[in-house]
């Protein structure tokens, strides 16, 4: 957790852990994240971090993991999804490590939906993490659609465009969309091709 991680995280994190039975290791990251705003400070003014700040957060939590990963002889699973990588919300040395992506493939909407499935099948994911909005909560109040439209919005985009290989104006047309919505789409895609020539 960071001064970000909403308490309600903590407490989905806890109890899922104990309803699958796994050990669970919490370690504050806020100790090594003042360090390095410490250290950053006489480089860059407070007012100019924003997602500076943020990925380092995503960088020290990447560090941890794979020397977890590391001390174990074991893989870190990556946790970014295919509507992710395709929009780049994610953090190359942070959120983009690990061995192998487990749900790359998968578009976030499937990700709610695979939850949905293990909740009815097994019980194992509870209602409210379900129904949490998404967030990397990496910033106060942080949601996932201050800077990306609606998954529900954006994915069926992404599947026509990566998938179908449709046209811009095929997919405005076909799914009554402005085309300068559909192209600002596209513009932030190939923006992000060089994180995900780094993906698991």
């Amino acid at each position: 957790p960071s001064r970000f991680s909403s308490k309600e995280s903590l407490e989905d994190a806890r109890g899922l852990a104990e309803q699958l039975g796994l050990e669970l290791q919490e370690l504050s990251i806020e100790g090594p994240f003042q360090s390095y705003l410490d250290l950053l400070q006489p480089c860059f003014s407070s007012s100019s971090l924003g997602i500076t700040e943020q990925n380092l957060q995503a960088r020290i939590r990447g560090a941890i993991l794979m020397a977890f990963a590391n001390q174990w002889g074991m893989l870190l699973l990556n946790t970014s999804n295919k509507s992710e990588a395709a929009m780049g919300y994610a953090t190359l040395y942070g959120d983009l490590a690990g061995a192998f992506g487990v749900i790359g493939d998968l578009w976030k909407t499937e990700v709610y939906q695979l939850g949905r499935w293990l909740q009815n099948t097994y019980g194992w994911i509870s209602e409210r993490i379900l129904q949490k909005e998404p967030s990397a909560e990496l910033a106060f109040d942080q949601k996932d659609r201050d800077t990306l439209p609606k998954y529900e919005l954006l994915d069926p985009v992404l599947e026509a465009y990566l998938d179908a290989k449709k046209t811009e104006e095929k997919i405005a047309k076909e799914m009554g969309l402005t085309l300068s919505f559909v192209n600002k789409i596209f513009e932030q895609v190939r923006a992000q091709e060089y994180k995900r020539r780094q993906s698991p």
